[in-house]
């Protein structure tokens, strides 16, 4: 099962069935949705479809984490098998764990990433025993590619998405 992790000031929870208000709210900020989304609205149909997902994947210890602050989510963070869009843009991705993340506007600039991802990457090595693990990042989203690069990433290549090229990731513990 995924557990409930914990950072200096954030707890990472488990997306749970009952989180598609909360996760919808962190998806319908134009920043968030300019990268992670291509710019698009997220419906109804796909949100209930992400929280699904999420929940199956939970049994492999996978899934979506809501990041917390307080009483109050943040923004989310994902840890899955590379899903067949990223696959899509970079082949080299079949088979390999993905990280995702996102956060609400208002929590930009404060740490929050970097602290949150740190804490998914070492539950990745320490308990699945995953040494490799990969991220794509649009190409004009500089914010996301500063962030993989201090936690440890480096560039692999590059694939074209959806909007954007987007700049493949990976960050080995082997």
């Amino acid at each position: 099962m995924q557990p409930v992790l914990t950072t200096g000031r954030l707890v990472l929870r488990p997306l749970a069935a009952e989180d598609g208000p909360q996760i919808a709210r962190v998806f319908e900020g134009a920043g968030v949705r300019r990268y992670l989304f291509d710019n698009e609205p997220v419906p109804p149909e796909m949100l209930r479809e992400i929280v699904e997902d999420n929940l199956r994947r939970r049994k492999g210890g996978f899934g979506l984490w809501l990041i917390c602050r307080g009483e109050g989510v943040i923004g989310c963070i994902g840890l899955h098998h590379a899903s067949p869009r990223a696959v899509e843009i970079f082949p080299a991705f079949e088979g390999r764990i993905e990280t995702i993340i996102a956060l609400k506007e208002d929590a930009w600039g404060a740490g929050y990433a970097k602290e949150s991802l740190g804490a998914v990457l070492a539950y990745a090595s320490d308990v699945l025993k995953q040494g490799r693990i990969v991220a794509l990042v649009d190409v004009p989203n500089r914010a996301s590619h500063a962030l993989f690069r201090r936690c440890g990433f480096r560039e692999i290549g590059a694939g074209q998405g959806p909007l954007y090229r987007a700049i493949a990731y990976e960050r080995t513990t082997t």
